[in-house]
């Protein structure tokens, strides 16, 4: 199952303020969340940022935070963002059946909306490099379940290339740098 550019949306999960220095590997959290929301610009591929209970845990990271526009992010209170009726029904409203995962924390939220996700029928698409946890066994223990769930566990160059789907092109040209 190939993740197709026309079918699919971005779904960004609480990469907060007060969260990514406390998780494994922030600085490749960012850099790969900031890859994919580049190329989801360029592609045009609806994206949404979610971000749990933001004056506490604060708001999405400013360098993913800059390429957000309004209406992009939104708050929630349920650990699964799909619970949250209005994101709910912005995630079902864009009629696109692919939903590209990312975040933190691996093993609350993200798997928490993926389940949720799988449960509606959506085909779901977990990017490893692009999700972390406070603890790497409780990230790692979360992709395996989800795995069994059925969600694919993709990496960020993986999305990449599935959204680009050939060589030669404007696209690929535009998109190159992303995956150098």
């Amino acid at each position: 199952m190939l993740i197709e550019s026309n079918q699919c949306q971005l779904l960004l999960v609480d990469v907060q303020t007060r969260l990514v220095p406390h998780v494994q590997d922030p600085q490749r959290l960012a850099f790969n969340n900031d890859r994919l929301l580049q190329a989801t610009r360029q592609l045009n591929i609806p994206l949404l940022a979610t971000e749990q209970y933001p004056k506490g845990l604060g708001h999405t990271i400013p360098q993913l935070r800059e390429q957000l526009k309004a209406g992009e992010i939104a708050p929630k209170e349920h650990f699964s963002a799909y619970k949250n009726g209005a994101l709910k029904q912005l995630i079902d409203g864009r009629q696109r059946r692919q939903v590209v995962l990312c975040g933190i924390e691996a093993h609350v939220c993200v798997l928490q909306t993926a389940e949720s996700l799988l449960q509606a029928d959506y085909q779901v698409f977990v990017v490893e490099d692009s999700c972390s946890s406070r603890n790497e066994q409780d990230k790692q223990v979360a992709l395996a379940r989800l795995h069994q769930a059925g969600a694919v566990i993709v990496s960020t160059e993986m999305v990449i290339f599935e959204w680009i789907e050939r060589a030669n092109t404007d696209t690929f040209r535009a998109l190159l740098p992303l995956i150098r």
